[in-house]
């Protein structure tokens, strides 16, 4: 069993959740992801994606990576965190891009965090970044926390950390899952 938290905060943007199947087996979805038409929508921007899908039977977990942010996990046992980012670039940006997919051998206690960006580049009244080792740091010592009561810290450290909601600048989005069997 898996339990799982996401949550988001941050200004409205342009979203979607786009599931399409591998073109052939062993495919990164996103291979198909990528010609959905999102090209001359995005403004100019480009438009990163990751995705997880986790075999609880096998309890393996296999990513793939649009020029997102690293998917992390901590394992319980050892207090090893993990990062696994698959190359693949951001979506939209080549004509035949090409993605990477990665399989992780999951174990009971595993931690699996996903999230965007504007959660370790957001600043403080110095002008310094919050960072991915601060957020590591939390991942390891905020461990014994429930996937929601870690999603909930992790938010307000962040708007702290920020100075407060209206200071951010970037949308933050974040998914906790606990492996608990």
């Amino acid at each position: 069993h898996a339990h799982e938290r996401g949550m988001t905060h941050g200004k409205l943007a342009p979203s979607a959740v786009l599931v399409a199947p591998p073109a052939k087996p062993g495919d990164a979805p996103l291979v198909k992801v990528s010609g959905f038409g999102l090209k001359g929508k995005s403004g100019g921007e480009f438009v990163t994606a990751c995705y997880g899908y986790i075999d609880i039977k096998r309890k393996i977990l296999k990513t793939g990576n649009a020029g997102h942010s690293d998917l992390l996990i901590y394992r319980k046992k050892g207090e090893k965190i993990f990062s696994l980012n698959p190359e693949g670039a951001a979506l939209c940006v080549f004509k035949d891009p090409e993605f990477k997919s990665e399989e992780f051998q999951l174990e009971k206690g595993d931690r699996i965090f996903l999230y965007t960006d504007g959660l370790f580049e957001v600043v403080n009244e110095k002008d310094e970044q919050f960072g991915e080792a601060r957020l590591s740091q939390i991942l390891r010592d905020k461990s014994e926390l429930s996937a929601q009561e870690f999603g909930d810290f992790l938010l307000k450290t962040v708007i702290d950390w920020s100075r407060g909601k209206e200071h951010l600048e970037d949308d933050i989005a974040l998914i906790v899952i606990d492996l608990v069997s």
